[in-house]
């Protein structure tokens, strides 16, 4: 790294000089041991991918034995007891896992100009929808209706197979893959509502609780996949390469280069 002469100029090791102007001090004073640790972070999203999956297993053998527990039963009842007041509220909170509220959030990313939001939230998004029926045709079981008797089905009648909740894993797969973009209290709104939508799916009489135990694994796994595919970081960063990384060690590269000012610091979404 450069050091500083006698009369307020920045000596670099290619024997040249730079003026002592903020932005040439910026520029030769970039710390590379305070990189974010990708590595690190991809690691991370590879534990979170795993552990939705192993959470996927675990709930579908039950499930695709047909066996409803005594706790799975005494949640069930709690939620679905609750009264006809809270159906409008839910009814609402529900279409966040709609297919179609999928689309209106690339839309919204898209306006935005966060072009690999938009794209994550689609492939994500639409990806859950699908391995959600995948998932259902391959356990078959059946629906609250047809396992229960005297349960509460409000909004009317659902058919299908019953494990996994689709709503689930469309909420759960758009709300793992917009935190990256959202600051803490964003993500925990986000995370709130990915929650109600599973909740709803309970209470309207549609699913099983674990059922949205699976389409909350199905989600999940969907957008760790798609995060570590698009290799986006929070709030759009990019992975630098290593032609990046060695121009900022390298003082040499900066010496008539053009102004910090003129640097993006980080990658547009």
């Amino acid at each position: 790294m450069g050091s500083r002469g006698r009369r307020g100029a920045i000596r670099t090791s290619s024997s040249g000089t730079l003026p002592t102007t903020p932005a040439n001090v910026r520029l030769l004073s970039i710390p590379t041991d305070l990189t974010p640790d990708y590595e690190q972070r991809h690691r991370a999203e590879l534990l979170l991918l795993v552990s939705a999956l192993v959470l996927l297993a675990v709930s579908a053998v039950p499930a695709q034995h047909g066996e409803i527990s005594g706790a799975e039963r005494h949640v069930f009842r709690w939620v679905n007891d609750l009264p006809d007041a809270l159906y409008w509220p839910t009814a609402v909170v529900m279409q966040a896992g709609n297919v179609v509220a999928v689309l209106v959030a690339a839309l919204l990313a898209l306006a935005f100009r966060r072009y690999r939001l938009a794209i994550g939230l689609a492939v994500a998004g639409l990806g859950a929808y699908v391995v959600a029926r995948a998932v259902k045709d391959v356990v078959q079981r059946g629906r609250p209706g047809d396992l229960l008797d005297q349960l509460h089905q409000r909004g009317g009648h659902v058919g299908g197979f019953g494990y996994v909740s689709g709503h689930a894993a469309v909420a759960f797969a758009v709300v793992t893959v917009a935190t990256m973009w959202l600051g803490p209290r964003a993500r925990i709104v986000t995370w709130g509502v990915a929650v109600a939508v599973a909740f709803a799916r309970v209470y309207v009489g549609a699913h099983l609780p674990l059922d949205v135990v699976g389409g909350a694994a199905v989600g999940v796994a969907c957008g760790a996949a798609v995060r570590i595919l698009i290799g986006a970081r929070r709030h759009g960063a990019t992975r630098p390469s290593p032609k990046a990384n060695d121009s900022l060690s390298s003082p040499r590269s900066h010496v008539g280069s053009v102004p910090a000012a003129e640097h993006p610091r980080e990658a547009a979404g």
